[in-house]
């Protein structure tokens, strides 16, 4: 098992990377906030509320902390969303989905009533 090698489980069928190796029981984490626009339904956007989670292994990873709501022409909403992301720490920056935070990235925010992706238009330093 090193670094950055890709595994395959064959019992479930999964690929995975490897992103750490070491006796450490955590990953070194940082909050990082930043700002996602979407356009979404009605009633996605009806759904969003500042305070809502996406919890992975029963720990909050991503919050959202502020949701603006603009009218588009039709049914669509466009939303902006601040979102404070719990983000792995690495020599090439915070890291959150296996990929680095930047501008321009899509991201997935999901809670147990609803899903969208968003593409980062904002992060705070």
């Amino acid at each position: 098992m090193r670094y950055g090698r890709q595994l395959t489980i064959s019992a479930y069928t999964l690929d995975a990377t490897v992103i750490d190796i070491s006796q450490d029981e955590e990953l070194a984490t940082t909050p990082v906030t930043a700002t996602l626009t979407a356009n979404v339904s009605t009633a996605v956007a009806d759904a969003v509320e500042a305070g809502d989670e996406y919890r992975l292994a029963g720990q909050p990873v991503a919050t959202v902390q502020d949701v603006t709501r603009e009218q588009t022409n039709g049914e669509r909403v466009r939303l902006a969303v601040r979102v404070e992301f719990v983000a792995r720490e690495t020599t090439s920056g915070p890291m959150y989905g296996g990929e680095p935070l930047r501008l321009g990235r899509q991201l997935t925010v999901a809670t147990d009533r609803y899903e969208f992706v968003g593409e980062v238009t904002a992060v705070e330093a």
